[in-house]
């Protein structure tokens, strides 16, 4: 049995669009030519154009530095003259100040010395003068003690003398209570005095004198305290009650006894007798050598 056979026909190219290719193909090489020609035309221009700009640069910098040098080298000479001008004008001026230091320290010394001599002749002065001042004030210690001295003699004589007037005023008043006659003027006020204490001992308190009966007039019932003064004021009297009203407590003797106040004195001040009354005292006034006034209270105070 016998295969088919196909019969296949040459296909021949088309040679005239083919050279039409071709020619197409050169002209874009010579279009690729002429770019790159261009470019390197241009390339070459600017490279020698960068060379003539670079070449300019550096002979604009070659006179750049030949003038920086010209100026450096200038101001060297100009800091060359400056500085040895300079020189000569702190050497003139070094040597004018030695010569001003040299002429203000001989002036100073000159001046030092003369202080020292004034000080000196000062001294020798002041020394003088205190030599004086020092026999001047030892007369006057002197003169000073033998005053001091006087003053205090008469000062103790004059206290003597008051401490004795004192004592025997105070020891007239005491002496005058205890007479009959002073004992009357209380009998008349309901008071029979039958025991008389002097100088009754002080009593203390924290180991403190607090107070000292000077003159207590008792019977059997009644104690009549008497406070004793050559010059009584209020404040006298003011004290005087103020104690009064511990006394019960200070003097156990007195304790169970009613207790009236009286004060004696030679003079009274300021009406010290009469606020002395009107506070409730028995008021006692020595007015002859042993003989009394007494003045009795409206209401008579009792402790």
């Amino acid at each position: 049995m016998m295969k088919n056979v196909e019969t296949v026909t040459p296909q021949y190219p088309d040679f005239g669009a083919l050279l039409e290719s071709v020619k197409e193909s050169g002209r874009r090489i010579d279009e690729g030519n002429e770019f790159f020609r261009k470019i390197l035309e241009t390339w070459e221009a600017e490279r020698k154009e960068r060379k003539e700009r670079e070449a300019k640069m550096e002979a604009e910098r070659k006179e750049r530095e030949a003038k920086l040098e010209a100026e450096q080298k200038e101001r060297k000479e100009r800091e060359a003259k400056l500085e040895a001008k300079l020189e000569a004008k702190l050497e003139a001026e070094r040597k004018e100040r030695k010569e001003r230091e040299a002429k203000l320290e001989a002036k100073l010394e000159a001046k030092l010395e003369a202080e020292r001599k004034e000080r000196k002749e000062r001294e020798a002065k002041r020394e003088a003068e205190q030599k004086e001042r020092n026999a001047r004030l030892e007369a006057d210690r002197k003169e000073f003690k033998e005053r001091m001295d006087k003053i205090s003699a008469d000062t103790n004589k004059s206290i003597k003398e008051m401490k004795n007037l004192f004592t025997t005023q105070w020891g007239r008043l005491v002496e005058a209570l205890s007479k009959p006659a002073a004992l009357a003027l209380f009998k008349k006020e309901g008071i029979e005095i039958d025991r008389i204490y002097e100088e009754v001992h002080k009593a203390k308190q924290d180991g403190q004198d607090v107070m000292e009966i000077d003159v207590a007039l008792c019977d059997t019932s009644v104690a009549v305290i008497v406070e004793v003064k050559s010059r009584c004021g209020k404040r006298d009297i003011d004290y005087f009650l103020s104690q009064m009203e511990h006394c019960k407590e200070w003097y156990r003797e007195f304790a169970d006894m009613r207790l009236l106040v009286a004060v004696a004195a030679i003079k009274y001040d300021d009406g010290a007798d009469t606020y002395a009354r009107n506070l409730g005292l028995y008021v006692l006034k020595l007015s002859g050598e042993e003989t009394f006034t007494m003045a009795a209270p409206k209401k008579p105070k009792t402790f």
